[in-house]
């Protein structure tokens, strides 16, 4: 089977069928949904009943206590028998043909990663903008970091990337549980790593910005979260980095680079004794270090960013 695709579901009621279908409705027909019911307490659950029952030879669905969004995801993992896994969240969709296109690409260069585009919408299905990728064919993880990152634009979500399930098994990936910012936590380490990565301009996933976002619900407890989550993931992905042997310096220098400006970039949304705390931290890290200034111009934004933050 040519593709697992993971579906957490947790208090979806009102987009879980329109995500559901959009997998059902592929015009490629190699692969498997396994849905996770991450003990959702509305109406999910009979949906998944209803999809599972009509389709019997696609889904595969569980249920079990909720432990978050990482958990669901590491569980439908260890259940997943496809060459290639995919993780699609419940709110969102996927391109009709995105399964055949990312398939034409493995099936040339047999990638551990293939990365592709994903379309941001609003509820009412508008387009409202678009997460790129540079163009990058049967690369090293190495190259394929100083790609992503010299592009310019976060690339962690785990969704615009498609995994070989053999490698991800066999450097022992996992989601870390219980934190926000899942993805940014483990998702540079995997491309990394990658012996082999492409990167395709194929617009595969559309992303719903909806009203029950984390953004826009966010408590004093829960920003608070937000940012010391932020800084669980950073101090995993340099230990990671240290144990890893890197052969491209300059990639090890944008990898260290991206981690430390998307802590640094989080002071924006702070005030008050959160932004003097959060301060502290990165200070304690040394986190500034590792803004990279190998160029007039990045020694100056070095400089720049040091001096505006207090850091």
């Amino acid at each position: 089977m040519k593709f697992s695709v993971i579906v957490p579901v947790y208090n979806v009621e009102r987009y879980l069928a329109k995500c559901l279908d959009s997998i059902l409705t592929q015009s490629y027909d190699d692969y498997e949904i396994i849905v996770v019911n991450d003990g959702s307490p509305d109406n999910s659950q009979a949906i998944i009943d209803e999809y599972a029952a009509k389709y019997p030879e696609k889904i595969k669905a569980f249920k079990k206590e909720n432990g978050g969004l990482s958990d669901a995801r590491n569980f439908g993992i260890e259940r997943a028998s496809g060459d290639y896994l995919l993780f699609v969240d419940s709110d969102d969709y996927m391109a009709q043909n995105a399964l055949k296109d990312i398939g034409r690409e493995i099936d040339i260069h047999r990638p551990d990663v293939i990365g592709f585009e994903a379309v941001t919408v609003n509820e009412e299905g508008l387009r409202t903008g678009l997460w790129s990728r540079p163009v990058a064919l049967s690369v090293t993880g190495e190259e394929a970091i100083i790609a992503l990152v010299e592009h310019k634009e976060s690339f962690e979500p785990a969704w615009s990337f498609a995994y070989r399930r053999s490698y991800w098994c066999e450097k022992g990936f996992e989601f870390m549980k219980g934190i926000y910012h899942e993805d940014f936590a483990l998702m540079p380490l995997v491309i990394l790593k990658a012996e082999r990565v492409s990167l395709i301009k194929l617009e595969a996933y559309y992303y719903v910005s909806n009203d029950s976002s984390i953004t826009r619900t966010q408590t004093e407890e829960r920003r608070r979260k937000l940012a010391y989550d932020l800084l669980k993931g950073y101090d995993f992905l340099v230990q990671e980095f240290y144990k890893a042997s890197v052969k491209n310096c300059y990639a090890g220098r944008l990898y260290l680079a991206y981690a430390a400006n998307s802590v640094i970039s989080r002071l924006k949304s702070l005030d008050g004794q959160l932004k003097k705390d959060y301060k502290k931290e990165i200070i304690k890290r040394g986190v500034s270090k590792n803004i990279i200034d190998d160029t007039l111009k990045r020694k100056i934004r070095k400089i720049i960013i040091r001096l505006k933050n207090g850091i």
